[in-house]
């Protein structure tokens, strides 16, 4: 008897996105807001405060992100 060898022929698989491969590798979630925003935000909230005459206004409030 003649051996014969099988071949099995598989489907070319769809193409990945690099993008979503390099997010999910960096572990990408929601974007905070980035220290110089949150510098900026403590100093226009102070700068409120002081023109309308607060003086229980803390100058190390940082206020919350999304207020």
């Amino acid at each position: 008897m003649k051996k014969t060898k099988l071949t099995v022929v598989l489907p070319a698989s769809k193409p990945r996105n690099p993008v979503a491969l390099a997010a999910r590798q960096r572990q990408a979630g929601a974007h905070d807001k980035g220290e110089k925003t949150r510098r900026r935000d403590a100093r226009q909230a102070l700068h409120k405060a002081l023109k309308q005459g607060r003086e229980d206004f803390s100058p190390f409030f940082m206020p919350a992100c999304g207020q």
